[in-house]
């Protein structure tokens, strides 16, 4: 299956044909001469002719699980849209966040949330025309609305270090709203027991299929309780200051009074179990001492 990200120093700039997403600068244009468009509360989908039925498949996914409305309820935050970005044409009196469907994006992603090129404080999202399945397209719209919520959280778009944090936290949210997209990373994790939980390579998806680490400290697959979304909020806020780890670590403190090692610990010792809590059995061995 492919990944989905936001482009910044989270993940290399994949490499694909000249679209709307512009895989040298790592952004987005943002191109209004799209002959289709069809407008939802609070954002504008728009694509080429040829790809009218996949911008109206993601714009009745996003208005029938209302996911803006869903993420800026949960972190506390008052739009997706980024800086600067208020002053765009509204739409029945709402701003819109701009979505793109792209014919041309590169076949290793399924969708990427990044800045306008020609606007380096907004951000918008596309998506790839030639996803083929609802779920995927589904998985991909949760994505990266959440990478565009948690950089509205913090008002900007880039973020330190490599974000394994980042990314597990935004498929862990195509969970909350009924994907099985995100299994397919299970076994990223669950089969390399000797990785760090905070593992990170180029193009790896370790950091996809830590989301069933997401999902134990929270203790549910799916939408968080009001502590949970506390946490995340937390969590998020803490990484851009204390940068990945550190920041979790910091927010697991405040959520639940343990630390990310030993939560890790304990979220290994689960997997030894017949039926963990989330995600097969691990190849792990219970040792008496």
């Amino acid at each position: 299956m492919s990944g989905g990200a936001a482009i910044g120093p989270n993940r290399p700039t994949p490499v694909s044909a000249a679209g709307i997403f512009d895989p040298v600068n790592g952004c987005i244009h943002y191109d209004t001469k799209l002959p289709f468009s069809i407008a939802g509360n609070q954002f504008l989908v728009r694509s080429d002719t040829a790809d009218e039925g996949v911008a109206k498949t993601v714009a009745a996914t996003i208005a029938s699980q209302a996911i803006f409305q869903t993420y800026e309820k949960g972190l506390g935050i008052t739009s997706l849209l980024q800086p600067g970005e208020n002053t765009l044409p509204t739409a029945g009196g709402v701003h819109p966040f701009p979505i793109f469907i792209d014919p041309n994006l590169d076949p290793d992603l399924d969708g990427a949330f990044a800045h306008v090129c020609e606007h380096p404080s907004w951000g918008a999202l596309v998506v790839s025309a030639t996803i083929n399945t609802q779920d995927e397209l589904v998985a991909t719209a949760d994505h990266e609305l959440f990478h565009a919520a948690q950089f509205a959280l913090l008002g900007e778009l880039t973020t330190p270090g490599p974000n394994w944090w980042y990314e597990a936290t935004a498929v862990a949210a195509e969970a909350w709203f009924g994907s099985k997209s995100s299994t397919g990373y299970d076994n990223a994790v669950i089969h390399h027991p000797e990785k760090p939980m905070d593992a990170f390579s180029p193009g790896g998806l370790h950091p996809y299929g830590a989301y069933r680490f997401v999902q134990w400290l929270l203790g549910s697959a799916g939408k968080p309780s009001g502590a949970g979304w506390s946490f995340l909020r937390d969590s998020i806020e803490q990484v851009k200051a204390l940068g990945p780890t550190a920041g979790v670590d910091a927010a697991i403190a405040g959520f639940n009074g343990s630390t990310l090692a030993d939560d890790v610990g304990t979220f290994w010792a689960d997997h030894t179990n017949p039926r963990p809590k989330f995600g097969a059995t691990a190849p792990l061995e219970s040792i008496a001492i």
